[in-house]
């Protein structure tokens, strides 16, 4: 059976009669860390029963998912499942990114993501987008690092706020005066 995919937000509990549904959130992923944990090189499997006897065994590239899942809505984070083809356009590719396409053609044409065209349209794998995007992350990250780095070796942190405030207000104010 073949259902329609739909871009979906799941919320967890809330209230706090709910408190002991994000309890149970909490109990079933330490269940599922601690199975998954000792078993090993063995491939993990999920059964679940419903009660009427009937199991069905999931497939194993679901139990990280699952986890995850069950994770962050036990911390009271929602979760947005986007299901995407393993083939996008450019528009569904600087969607992702959070760019405009013609920023995206241009990253393409210098060669920072792959692509491969299609008769006149270019086609990008999900698997090279989300490549690129944990990239990006990563030099994003080291650049915030060595900012934090430089700032703390200039001694920037131990500044006093207040001085600086009132440094700028007097500066204003002689500016003002000028003009």
């Amino acid at each position: 059976m073949n259902r329609a995919l739909h871009d979906r937000t799941y919320f967890p509990p809330t209230h706090d009669e709910d408190k002991h549904k994000a309890q149970a959130l909490q109990q079933t992923v330490d269940k599922l860390e601690e199975a998954t944990s000792n078993i090993g090189n063995q491939t993990p499997s999920l059964i679940i029963n419903d009660g009427s006897g009937t199991s069905i065994d999931l497939p194993p590239d679901v139990l990280p998912v699952l986890i995850q899942v069950i994770e962050a809505m036990s911390q009271g984070l929602a979760i947005s499942l986007v299901p995407h083809n393993m083939v996008l356009t450019t528009q569904e590719a600087a969607d992702m990114l959070g760019i405009s396409r013609p920023t995206l053609v241009r990253m393409l044409e210098d060669g920072k993501i792959p692509f491969e065209r299609r008769n006149r349209h270019r086609r990008l794998y999900l698997r090279d987008v989300v490549e690129y995007r944990e990239r990006q992350r990563l030099v994003s990250h080291d650049a915030l690092s060595d900012m934090v780095s430089d700032a703390e070796s200039l001694g920037l942190y131990e500044i006093d706020h207040d001085e600086i405030i009132a440094s700028l207000d007097a500066s204003r104010t002689a500016n003002n005066k000028r003009a």
